[in-house]
């Protein structure tokens, strides 16, 4: 996988359509919210990353918890559907302004200066596909937050993709790290 990484462009902006397109030959596409799973292509989504197999696999168990929950357990009662994630909303999202990608080192810059005491924890999975841990290396190097405030940043590493609570190592280590981030 790193290798194919090493072959894409330098540009932190760019897509990862060509990772996602390694296996197009195969009609196979790489998952983008954990790159470790690998499903069927659908057609016109091949190489974008827009139809996530990793998602296949979470999306329905999400679903019927929260459903459950919310009518079972809150007695909600609606004809509304339930969406994991929502292809229409997500098409309006604009990336101006504060939405940009990767472009939060200014918002981070300006909080932390304005708060001394905030620290921000970065949790990445190697596996992340979505919000490669590289990425926030790179923004997160690119604060210049004085040296005092060096220590309110924090980076922790995982065995998995971007909801490291799926898996059991991941929990585990993120169980005893939060334990020690929230004591200090």
């Amino acid at each position: 996988m790193c290798a194919a990484f090493e072959s894409l462009s330098d540009d932190l902006n760019g897509s990862f359509t060509e990772f996602f397109r390694m296996l197009a030959d195969e009609n196979k596409t790489v998952g983008r919210i954990d790159g470790r799973f690998i499903g069927p292509s659908t057609g016109t989504e091949l190489g974008d990353g827009s139809a996530d197999p990793s998602e296949y696999e979470t999306d329905a168990a999400f679903s019927s918890a929260l459903n459950r929950y919310l009518t079972e357990e809150l007695g909600y009662q609606t004809d509304i559907p339930y969406l994991v994630l929502n292809p229409d909303l997500e098409g309006k999202w604009t990336f101006q302004g504060e939405n940009v990608k990767l472009a939060q080192e200014d918002i981070l810059y300006k909080t932390i200066s304005k708060n001394s005491h905030l620290k921000v924890w970065v949790m990445c999975g190697y596996y992340d596909l979505a919000t490669p841990f590289f990425c926030a290396e790179w923004t997160y190097d690119h604060i210049f937050l004085n040296e005092e405030n060096a220590h309110q940043l924090q980076f922790t590493y995982y065995p998995s993709g971007h909801m490291i609570y799926l898996n059991q190592e991941s929990l585990a280590q993120f169980k005893e790290e939060a334990k020690v981030w929230y004591q200090n």
